[in-house]
């Protein structure tokens, strides 16, 4: 009989280990450290499970694993083995377990790899629908269209200047500043910004009518949209629909919602 398993537990009690921490450090289950303490090869399914703890374990109690290794009489571990199988147990049956074992174990290893593949390609898909639909050009707001046709279908005849007083029309709509009237049918919470700077937050109450100034734009902020007329510069620019509405913007050109 070899001294192995005496050589494992000497080491262990002079470094002070208890099986708790071994197995905390190494994930070999107490009962497996106690069985190669005590040389007990018959709680080893095979061969290669025994040497395999056994190196672990001699690695982390700094022995020389290949030094033990020639001490073990490893006929005499198959012998031990094999007169404790039942009759109807070879070691032939063994064998198969074994490499019935390593298939299972490939079996695993294939079904994660083809995961990972395909969760990768169905990334790669939402990723590139995704790209795909950013690049596809919105079509314009139905409200900017309508306001638009509105402004066209009804021109206003310009007074005629003399030379002198004949201003271009890029000029003018950029220099003439914007007047904006809100006409409140209901009581409506309202958040105004000229030119991007808050003017005007609050309340207005049914009848109120304000105005305010801007050099380039508004945007307007509402509660209730329905209980607003909104005017510029005298023009009304029609309904604003329904329900809250946020950021739409006035400016020269007429309104735009978002």
């Amino acid at each position: 009989m070899s001294d192995v398993g005496k050589k494992l537990r000497q080491k262990r009690e002079e470094l002070g280990y208890e099986y708790d921490y071994i197995f905390q450090k190494t994930k070999i289950r107490p009962g497996i450290l106690k069985a190669l303490e005590e040389d007990d090869f018959k709680y080893f399914s095979s061969e290669i499970y025994f040497k395999s703890f056994l190196k672990k374990y001699a690695r982390f109690l700094n022995l020389d694993f290949e030094d033990l290794l020639r001490e073990l009489d490893l006929s005499e571990i198959a012998e031990r083995k094999s007169s404790h199988l039942p009759p109807s147990v070879t070691p032939s049956l063994l064998r198969f377990s074994d490499k019935l074992y390593l298939g299972f174990k490939f079996l695993v290893l294939l079904v994660i790899v083809v995961g990972s593949i395909y969760l990768l390609f169905a990334g790669i898909n939402k990723i590139s629908s995704k790209l795909v639909s950013y690049k596809k050009p919105h079509p314009p707001s139905v409200e900017t269209v309508r306001i638009s046709q509105e402004e066209t279908s009804s021109p206003v005849a310009a007074p005629v200047l003399p030379p002198s007083e004949v201003k271009s029309p890029q000029t003018s709509s950029l220099t003439e500043p914007l007047t904006l009237t809100l006409s409140a049918i209901e009581d409506c919470w309202v958040q105004l910004r000229a030119d991007g700077e808050k003017i005007y937050e609050g309340i207005l109450k049914k009848g109120q009518k304000e105005s305010w100034k801007a050099n380039k734009e508004f945007e307007l902020w509402v509660g209730a949209a329905s209980r607003l007329k909104v005017y510029l510069n005298g023009k009304d620019l029609g309904s604003l629909g329904r329900g809250v509405i946020k950021g739409i913007k006035i400016d020269s050109r007429g309104l735009k919602l978002p």
